[in-house]
Protein backbone atom coordinates (compact mmCIF):
# COMPACT_ATOMS: atom_id res chain seq x y z
CA UNK A 1 0.00 0.00 0.00
CA UNK A 2 2.74 2.39 0.82
CA UNK A 3 4.85 1.53 -1.79
CA UNK A 4 1.86 2.66 -4.33
CA UNK A 5 1.74 5.61 -2.42
CA UNK A 6 5.05 6.25 -2.75
CA UNK A 7 5.15 5.93 -6.94
CA UNK A 8 2.43 8.33 -7.41
CA UNK A 9 3.80 10.93 -5.02
CA UNK A 10 6.44 10.57 -7.17
CA UNK A 11 4.66 10.82 -10.47
CA UNK A 12 2.66 13.92 -9.37
CA UNK A 13 6.19 15.68 -8.60
CA UNK A 14 7.98 14.75 -11.63
CA UNK A 15 4.96 15.96 -13.62
CA UNK A 16 4.92 19.15 -11.35
CA UNK A 17 8.50 19.78 -11.95
CA UNK A 18 8.13 19.26 -15.51
CA UNK A 19 5.06 21.49 -15.69
CA UNK A 20 6.56 24.17 -13.91
CA UNK A 21 9.95 23.78 -15.80
CA UNK A 22 7.63 24.00 -19.20
CA UNK A 23 5.77 27.31 -18.01
CA UNK A 24 9.19 28.58 -16.77
CA UNK A 25 10.78 28.43 -21.00
CA UNK A 26 7.51 29.35 -22.21
CA UNK A 27 7.77 32.61 -19.97
CA UNK A 28 11.42 33.01 -21.40
CA UNK A 29 10.29 32.59 -25.06
CA UNK A 30 7.32 35.58 -24.50
CA UNK A 31 9.65 37.78 -22.92
CA UNK A 32 12.35 37.29 -26.33
CA UNK A 33 9.14 37.93 -28.36
CA UNK A 34 8.42 41.22 -26.79
CA UNK A 35 11.55 42.37 -26.70
CA UNK A 36 12.25 41.97 -30.20
CA UNK A 37 8.74 43.79 -30.95
CA UNK A 38 9.94 46.71 -28.65
CA UNK A 39 12.99 46.84 -31.00
CA UNK A 40 10.76 46.57 -34.12
CA UNK A 41 8.52 49.67 -33.22
CA UNK A 42 11.08 52.09 -32.32
CA UNK A 43 9.80 55.69 -32.71
CA UNK A 44 11.25 57.70 -35.14
CA UNK A 45 12.94 60.46 -33.54
CA UNK A 46 13.77 62.59 -36.47
CA UNK A 47 10.78 62.89 -37.87
CA UNK A 48 9.85 64.73 -34.48
CA UNK A 49 12.77 66.54 -34.59
CA UNK A 50 12.18 67.77 -38.05
CA UNK A 51 8.65 68.83 -37.48
CA UNK A 52 9.97 70.46 -34.21
CA UNK A 53 12.65 72.53 -36.16
CA UNK A 54 9.92 73.69 -38.69
CA UNK A 55 7.69 74.80 -36.07
CA UNK A 56 10.92 76.88 -34.29
CA UNK A 57 11.83 78.07 -37.52
CA UNK A 58 8.19 78.90 -38.43
CA UNK A 59 7.94 80.73 -34.93
CA UNK A 60 11.10 82.69 -35.26
CA UNK A 61 9.83 84.74 -38.23
CA UNK A 62 6.58 85.39 -37.71
CA UNK A 63 7.74 86.78 -34.28
CA UNK A 64 10.06 88.93 -36.35
CA UNK A 65 7.62 90.26 -38.61
CA UNK A 66 5.14 90.82 -35.82
CA UNK A 67 7.75 93.62 -34.31
CA UNK A 68 8.52 94.80 -37.56
CA UNK A 69 5.28 95.86 -37.79
CA UNK A 70 4.51 97.01 -34.83
CA UNK A 71 8.08 99.23 -35.19
CA UNK A 72 6.35 100.04 -38.13
CA UNK A 73 3.03 101.21 -36.82
CA UNK A 74 4.36 103.32 -34.05
CA UNK A 75 6.31 105.35 -37.16
CA UNK A 76 3.73 106.01 -38.56
CA UNK A 77 1.16 107.18 -36.00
Amino acid sequence: MFENFRERLQSVQQDFTSGIKTLSDKSKEAKVKKKQRREEYLPQYSAGLELLNRYEETWVTLHKRTKECAKAAEVSR
